[in-house]
Formats: C-alpha cells, structure tokens, sequence
C-alpha cells in the first residue's frame, strides 16, 4: 500500500469535512413535471419588453401587485361575487379547490415565490372566477344582463384583455379552471358547455376546438396549437409564397 503523501493527506481532510450550503427554497431551480409557465428570458425582453407585458390586468404570481395594475383588482371582485352567485357556492366551497391543488398549481411555475399558502389561494381564486365569468359572460351573447359589462361593453378593452390573458407570464395552469369549471359552472344553462371551447371562442374567435395531441397547458399553448397544429397535413396551406426578394422589395 501506498502511504499518502503530505498534500493526499491535506485533499483527504478537506474532503472529509462536511459542507453545508444554506441556499434558500426561492433559489430553486424547477424541476417538477408540472413546471410550464416560465418567465420569457431577458433577451427577448430587451428586444421588445412591451410585447411580454400585462398592460390592464395580472394573472398569476409573474405581475400580481403591480401598481399599474391593480385598477382591475376590484373588476376581478365583483366577477368572484357574481360567480359565487351563478353557482350558489360560498367562498370556501370554491377556495377548497384551490387549496387542496396548492401544491401541483405551485409545480406549474418555474419559480418559487414568497407568497403565503392563505394568498397564493386567493390569488388564485380570484384570477380563476373572473376568467371563467368572463368567459360565461362573453359566450351569453347579447343577453340584456351583460350589455352594460365594464368589459364586454367595451370591444377594444374586450380585446385587450384577451390580449393580456394570452401572455406567457400572465397564465394560470389550465387544469384549474377546468376543474373550477367542471365542477361549478357547467350546468345546463349553459349547455354543459367545455371550458377549453369557452377559451377557444373568447381568445381566438372560435367556435370548434383545436384537436391538440397533447395536454393543453395554458392559454398561451392554446394559442401556439392554433397556429402550429399537431398534426401539418391538417393544417391550412400556405397559398401564396414569395421569395427572398419579392418580401424585401414589399418591406
């Protein structure tokens, strides 16, 4: 056996020693299945930061608490005790959806972040009841009762927020509204109608679904289905295209 040399013996003793890292939880790094709303990297945001920004409401922990944002706080109240009226459900009946999906919710993000389990959940609920009353609303047609809507009311701001809801760090997952949905809001008044047709028509004027091969994660890889089917054979065409040349003489 070989004796170990001074320096061996040095490498041997640091080695040995225990090493404690303190790194903190919101360090993290995602690494949950669930993880698929991300925040849009920095170098994009230098491109165009505008382009990634909610510019009327949050949705999510990304932009919640924003000041520039927290004029549509109280729209978003007013939706919550008008969907807990359309579904003769309390508060708590709603809020323990949320909770007891707390965790996998929080998966879906690839960031952890400081926000106490009581807020996280009304964060949630809150953003949750006002896209689905939205949605309800906006799918009811021109139903005297909705015609004076602070957003429907109002074809551009209608449109901005769809606009808002489609951004890739103002999402909630999902299976969340569909479940808040399935479970509350989908009776026969409004012909048992799916949430994911309710998001087709109000985000991208659509009255079928896109067949998707995959899960549909948020509303944003609802969108990037649309344009980018699974399936190319199925998709429309392209009729016309022009070279190199031609699109740089047009500008």
């Amino acid at each position: 056996m070989v004796p170990p040399t001074a320096g061996s013996s040095h490498e041997i003793d640091i080695v040995s020693e225990e090493l404690i890292i303190d790194v903190p939880q919101v360090m993290e790094p995602a690494q949950w299945p669930e993880c698929c709303i991300y925040r849009v990297p920095k170098r994009l945001r230098q491109i165009n930061n505008e382009a990634y920004t909610p510019k009327l409401i949050s949705i999510g922990p990304f932009h919640h608490g924003k000041d520039e944002l927290k004029e549509m706080e109280m729209l978003k109240v007013r939706y919550f005790k008008d969907f807990c009226y359309r579904t003769g459900k309390c508060q708590k009946d709603l809020a323990s959806v949320i909770e007891d999906n707390e965790v996998k919710i929080r998966h879906c993000y690839a960031e952890n972040f400081d926000i106490s389990s009581e807020d996280f959940v009304k964060m949630v609920l809150l953003d949750s009841a006002f896209i689905i009353e939205l949605f309800l609303r906006a799918d009811a047609g021109g139903r005297t009762e909705y015609e004076n809507d602070y957003i429907l009311s109002k074809p551009w701001l209608k449109l901005n927020i769809a606009e808002d809801l489609i951004l890739l760090e103002n999402q909630l997952p999902l299976f969340i509204l569909e479940e808040l949905h399935n479970q509350f809001s989908r009776s026969a008044k409004n012909n048992y109608i799916s949430f994911l047709k309710l998001a087709y028509r109000y985000l991208l004027n659509l009255d079928e679904e896109v067949q998707a091969k995959k899960e549909v994660k948020h509303f944003t890889d609802l969108k990037r289905y649309y344009y980018y089917p699974s399936d190319p054979e199925t998709g429309k065409a392209i009729s016309d295209l022009y070279n190199a040349t031609k699109l740089y003489e047009a500008g």
